[in-house]
């Protein structure tokens, strides 16, 4: 219920803060593009992506870590999704059942689904 609240605040947040320019070549090198056309063999694209997930992976330890003012990027997304599990497990079902009257209720609201 509270998530649309917060999607709006994070979106005016974000829309006052300014983008900062590139400081190295190191950064430039990991931000590369990647284009590619499609083989159309399952395992050579099952490969890719797989390579894809690892590079992904690689960029966004070297924006977090090599630049001081991302750092706090780790532990807050650590700390949120530990939130989000604890709010998924433990208050949902509360909700469901008392409010809604049927505690099963709480796997629709947590899987989204109706």
């Amino acid at each position: 219920m509270l998530s649309p609240i917060f999607f709006t605040l994070a979106g005016i947040t974000w829309y006052f803060i300014t983008p900062t320019p590139r400081q190295s070549h190191n950064e430039d090198a990991a931000l590369s593009t990647v284009e590619r056309k499609s083989s159309g063999n399952y395992f050579t694209e099952l490969a890719w992506g797989v390579y894809l997930f690892f590079k992904s992976m690689w960029v966004g330890a070297v924006l977090i870590f090599t630049n001081r003012k991302f750092v706090w990027l780790f532990t807050s997304y650590s700390v949120a999704l530990y939130l989000h599990r604890a709010l998924e497990s433990m208050l949902a079902p509360a909700f469901a059942k008392r409010v809604l009257g049927t505690s099963a209720w709480s796997q629709i609201m947590v899987g989204g689904k109706s």
